[in-house]
């Protein structure tokens, strides 16, 4: 009952975000001795001065199915951003995920 609710609350923060607040979703598709497709959507839900967010999000990860719901906590320099993403399993493997994810950008 508890990972229900914790897909309810994702997918309705990922509706209801504030119209100023804008959100992302990528597809990527793996291919080597298995292949494999990780998609994501994220949407903010709040957004400060200076770049730091705090967003919502589903991660899908075939084949599986794994389905995660997730939070992340991020920063959005002009040159660099560092991300924490806490989330759960509700399909598949139920198991607790994080992940720490940095990045570069350049013009």
């Amino acid at each position: 009952m508890r990972r229900v609710g914790i897909l309810l609350l994702t997918l309705t923060a990922l509706g209801c975000g504030n119209a100023w607040a804008g959100g992302r979703a990528a597809c990527r598709a793996e291919f080597g001795l298995s292949a494999r497709l990780a998609c994501y959507a994220e949407q903010v839900a709040w957004s400060w001065w200076g770049g730091l967010e705090v967003a919502v999000g589903l991660d899908l990860r075939w084949p599986g199915p794994q389905l995660t719901p997730y939070s992340v906590l991020a920063y959005y320099g002009p040159e660099w951003w560092a991300a924490l993403e806490l989330g759960r399993s509700v399909g598949g493997l139920e198991s607790w995920r994080w992940a720490m994810n940095i990045g570069f950008r350049w013009r």
